[in-house]
């Protein structure tokens, strides 16, 4: 498990950046505006320049592509109902969708957290075996959905007051930021506790931060 294995599953920079951007080009021209349509031209232009210099440079198009997607079926939700709100029902599907996957991987006892951990160390399921790694495992796997549902618990109100303007603004402030946050300390709770168990060796090759 590395901090570039980290950086990578995020995409890095780019990857950071190009799930920033175009939140903050649609609350923008929607704050000045109060047009979906009008806000919706950033965040569409940027997608498809983001896309298109994947993939002129050769490069993975999977998550410029997916960006591209979520935003096309955003807008088409809002624009099919006439609710500028209903542009954000997608992000209360993702994380209802993560707080039940999460939920569920705990009820059957493999964590998320753990698997996920295991992958990126090329540890497998060693950690299963650990009762510490497990518990921790556990409390990090509860971490990602206490997130999630803290996103629902203040996004969906504004959601249902109709308040476009501060739901971009919760949206933003709890997407990225709050997810770098989140991946960085789980990363270094779980790395902690692989190499207090014996399971990743700091010293190993390819191991080490």
């Amino acid at each position: 498990m590395t901090a570039r294995s980290l950086a990578e599953s995020v995409g890095g920079v780019r990857g950071i950046v190009e799930s920033m951007v175009p939140g903050m080009l649609f609350l923008g021209v929607y704050a000045f505006t109060n047009e979906l349509m009008s806000a919706l031209i950033g965040p569409v232009a940027f997608g498809v320049v983001s896309l298109l210099v994947r993939f002129v440079r050769r490069e993975p198009v999977m998550p410029a592509l997916a960006g591209l997607l979520a935003l096309a079926l955003s807008a088409f939700l809002a624009l099919r109902s006439g609710n500028d709100a209903d542009y954000f029902l997608l992000g209360f599907v993702m994380n209802a969708g993560w707080i039940v996957a999460f939920t569920v991987s705990l009820l059957v006892n493999w964590p998320l957290v753990g698997v996920g951990a295991g992958l990126l160390s090329g540890t497998g399921s060693a950690w299963r075996a650990h009762r510490p790694c497990l518990i921790a495992m556990r409390w990090l796997t509860l971490a990602w959905i206490a997130v999630s549902a803290l996103r629902l618990a203040v996004q969906l109100p504004l959601y249902l007051a109709g308040n476009v303007t501060g739901l971009g603004t919760a949206k933003l402030l709890m997407g990225t930021p709050m997810q770098a946050v989140l991946l960085v300390g789980t990363f270094l709770v779980a790395k902690g506790v692989l190499e207090k168990s014996g399971i990743l060796h700091p010293n190993a090759r390819g191991i080490s931060t």
